[in-house]
């Protein structure tokens, strides 16, 4: 099918798993199954979350994996500069002769942004074996000592949007071959898709004379880099909800700039809001609707704590019957 016969949904459908494959298939599996997702963190944090009904986007520089990002962008760096990149830039090249350096312009002015300005939450992937206890290995990574677990509907998590910038990324666990296997498989879908996506570069170039294939494949290194991690941590199964605001902000009545300080370090954050756009397609994002389960996870405390998150529920309107459950796990940390 050519350009003209296609509108923005049906090209957006065409090229999602050409730029994003590995996405694009969780993506799919994701809507296909159900998959629920889970955010693991104290009681003390998910009620906060409920009560200011909104969830925290920190800096990745500060989340428990110290490698966040520089795993990634070791793996880009370790393809691109050996000869295996090469098959990637001869499939951008002939899309654009210049679209290489295009791309290693834009993506080099923009690593402090992306090192420094990248602002997430982690979500796992959460199975209904898990709706009772959760997973313990969550608990102990992340439950501190009165932890409690946040169930989200997949909806508003694998909706496509322009309502917020803010993207959901599955994570990649790979080490360099395997990321190197994810680059190879873009390439060849570029050299596929090349008719094609040479009449939109083609088109866009004397529109305003940007380069889609350069703008597309800088926005494909940026969600490498921001969501590769080491093998060792797959069986958390994560996903991350990422905002660059250096690079595309969303109005703050959605995604609002707030500081606070966390374990004596002062930061900046980003709330991002449980909040629907119907008028743009964004919905099934607020607590009642979004809440698939709440757990609480060990605690000396349950039903204490129970009663608690029960109240900050009840307030917001979440409906709290099969929704709101005590693990009692006798785990101690």
């Amino acid at each position: 099918m050519a350009l003209a016969e296609m509108n923005e949904e049906e090209l957006i459908q065409r090229l999602g798993p050409v730029f994003q494959p590995y996405a694009a298939r969780k993506i799919a599996e994701a809507r296909n199954t159900g998959q629920r997702f889970v955010h693991y963190t104290s009681c003390d944090a998910a009620i906060s979350i409920i009560e200011n009904n909104s969830m925290w986007l920190r800096n990745a520089t500060l989340m428990n994996d110290f490698s966040e990002i520089q795993h990634g962008l070791g793996c880009l760096r370790a393809y691109w500069q050996t000869e295996r990149g090469e098959t990637l830039r001869q499939a951008i090249a002939a899309i654009n002769p210049q679209g290489v350096d295009a791309l290693v312009t834009a993506f080099d002015s923009n690593v402090f942004n992306l090192l420094n300005n990248t602002f997430l939450i982690s979500v796992s992937e959460h199975d209904p074996s898990e709706d009772e206890f959760g997973r313990l290995s969550m608990w102990r990574a992340y439950g501190q000592r009165t932890g409690a677990a946040l169930v989200f509907n997949n909806g508003p998590i694998l909706s496509p949007t322009n309502a917020i910038s803010a993207v959901s990324i599955p994570v990649m666990y790979a080490f360099s071959e395997g990321f190197a296997d994810h680059m190879d498989e873009i390439a060849a879908k570029l050299v596929d898709e090349g008719d094609l996506l040479r009449e939109i570069e083609a088109a866009q170039l004397a529109h305003d004379g940007r380069s889609l294939i350069s703008e597309n494949m800088e926005q494909v290194f940026r969600h490498a880099c921001v969501a590769t991690k080491h093998p060792g941590f797959r069986e958390e199964r994560e996903w991350r909800v990422v905002y660059q605001p250096g690079l595309n902000p969303t109005q703050p009545d959605r995604i609002a700039p707030a500081t606070c300080t966390l374990g004596g370090i002062p930061q900046n954050i980003h709330k991002l809001f449980f909040q629907n756009y119907p008028d743009e397609g964004f919905v099934g994002a607020t607590l009642p609707e979004i809440l698939s389960r709440v757990i609480i996870g060990p605690t000396a405390h349950p039903y204490v704590v129970f009663t608690r998150m029960f109240d900050a529920l009840q307030a917001k309107g979440v409906d709290t019957n099969n929704l709101l459950i005590n693990s009692h796990i006798p785990l101690r940390h």
